[in-house]
């Protein structure tokens, strides 16, 4: 009905410029402040994503900041999202070597220090093979829309031996990974030919000890096979997004006056 549509075309040019105003005031980068007044954000009707359970709102890069947006993410075509086990206390974005790797940070819920928050943490790393469950292999929604072509987790070895199997994690979605790497404390395992890590492992899990981090996890992003959608297709939000920030996906730092 052509009311519904002027609704929530106007709904939607209204949530963008209030995200857009809120955005602006952040410092644009992987940090503690970022990261927590994104999670808060309080905009009347907004809400986060039913899509990807147990993720934020936003994905913050080395360019800006992106709303959650599956169309907005597809004009961006980012090569990877970096997932964090943040609670705020300690996170990956402590870390200089994992911000100095992480191209594109997607805001996850934060996690608390129970078993049950850390569980479901991880198992939304497998959150695809529970979509492919409910959904079947024929159809394509939420996270299965992404064009993910491998993953690959680094987490404290407690916490697989805390966390798989016992009614937490399944230890048939774990057997589906293979190890890559391993120390005393860490390991880092993967689902795919995932690309050559370029970071320098050491040193990233000693500052990873020191942030009292439990790890994070990739997903590797293919573009090259995806239909990209003309801005008539898009979501609404997504038009009113890209008609107040001309034309663009990603919200860059506005610069100071001097």
């Amino acid at each position: 009905m052509p009311f519904i549509e002027v609704l929530t075309t106007e709904l939607s040019i209204h949530m963008a410029s209030k995200i857009k105003s809120f955005s602006q005031e952040l410092d644009f980068n992987i940090l503690k402040d970022t990261i927590k007044s994104l999670q808060s954000i309080s905009i009347k009707g907004f809400t986060s994503s039913r899509v990807m359970p147990g993720m934020g709102s936003f994905v913050i890069s080395k360019r800006g900041i992106l709303p959650m947006d599956f169309d907005l993410l597809f004009t961006t075509k980012p090569d990877a999202l970096y997932i964090d086990a943040c609670d705020f206390r300690g996170g990956a974005f402590n870390s200089e070597e994992f911000t100095k790797i992480c191209s594109y940070y997607l805001l996850s819920k934060h996690i608390s220090y129970l078993k049950k928050s850390r569980s479901q943490w991880v198992r939304r790393f497998f959150q695809i093979e529970e979509e492919r469950k409910k959904q079947g292999y024929f159809v394509s929604k939420g996270i299965l829309l992404l064009p993910v072509y491998s993953r690959r987790i680094l987490i404290k070895k407690s916490e697989i031996s805390d966390i798989v199997g016992g009614g937490y994690v399944p230890q048939t979605y774990w057997n589906i990974l293979s190890q890559e790497w391993e120390n005393e404390k860490w390991a880092m395992l993967k689902i795919g030919s995932a690309p050559e890590f370029k970071g320098d492992i050491e040193q990233l899990c000693k500052e990873l000890d020191n942030s009292h981090s439990y790890g994070f996890y990739v997903y590797y992003l293919d573009w090259t096979k995806t239909k990209i959608k003309d801005k008539a297709e898009m979501s609404p939000f997504a038009k009113a997004w890209l008609d107040i920030n001309d034309g663009q996906a990603v919200l860059t730092q506005k610069k100071k006056e001097p």
